[in-house]
């Protein structure tokens, strides 16, 4: 059933008033019958806000069914999903065993590298010292931790209705409160400087990839939020 609602004879049950416009129509949003039926959209949208009752913000008050409300586009499902905290990691099958290995390749190689650069065993192969190696290895390691996350985050952007408008809002340099493209930026400068110096810059790696989830949440909850009529 559709939603909007145009005849001219019907009034609203919250201010009575018959009168209809483009962006305040009469919609019949739930099952009530009869006079009861109609209401403007935006008297519903003040209801809703207004409203001590947190179960009838998405369902009437009077035949307790869920409220269908006209969008400008699809509403996205947000995912219940955990928090930018480095124990994020923890909770997923393959993260902790590939941040095991990146942390014990620091340690061996931070080891590897006091031993080998005392001469003449300074070099493992002919003309490549070992701490260019042992970079080269580090930076290996950050890109398996890079693909298997970008793996995981994909899931979520296959879930996502508004493509476009999802891609509109990663290139805001501030979205409530959070900034998507300056935050991705940082993310790939620190994982490119990985081969240069493991420190700090693969330690600031492995702790911005989680926020990547709260910014894709706060996209969706605005993605919704535009939708309203």
């Amino acid at each position: 059933m559709d939603p909007l609602v145009r005849q001219d004879s019907l009034v609203c049950r919250f201010c009575f008033d018959p009168y209809l416009t483009t962006a305040d129509p009469l919609i019949t949003p739930c099952k009530c019958v009869g006079s009861i039926q109609y209401i403007h959209l935006q008297c519903l949208k003040q209801w809703r806000r207004t409203t001590q009752n947190p179960d009838f913000i998405e369902r009437c008050q009077l035949c307790l069914t869920n409220y269908i409300i006209p969008t400008r586009h699809p509403l996205e499902k947000i995912p219940s999903i955990e928090h930018d905290q480095v124990w994020f990691f923890l909770s997923k099958p393959y993260m902790p065993i590939f941040l095991v290995h990146y942390f014990y390749i620091i340690v061996a190689g931070h080891i590897l590298k006091e031993k080998m650069l005392v001469p003449p065993h300074s070099y493992l192969f002919p003309y490549v010292p070992i701490n260019i190696l042992a970079n080269i290895f580090f930076f290996s390691m950050s890109t398996v931790v890079f693909v298997c996350y970008f793996m995981y985050y994909m899931k979520f952007i296959r879930r996502v209705k508004n493509r476009e408008l999802y891609a509109k809002y990663w290139l805001f340099f501030s979205l409530d409160g959070v900034m998507p493209l300056p935050y991705a930026t940082t993310l790939l400068v620190s994982y490119s400087m990985t081969q240069i110096c493991v420190y700090p810059f693969g330690f600031c790696f492995i702790l911005l990839l989680p926020k990547f989830l709260t910014i894709h949440k706060k996209i969706l909850y605005r993605i919704n939020q535009d939708a309203e009529l």
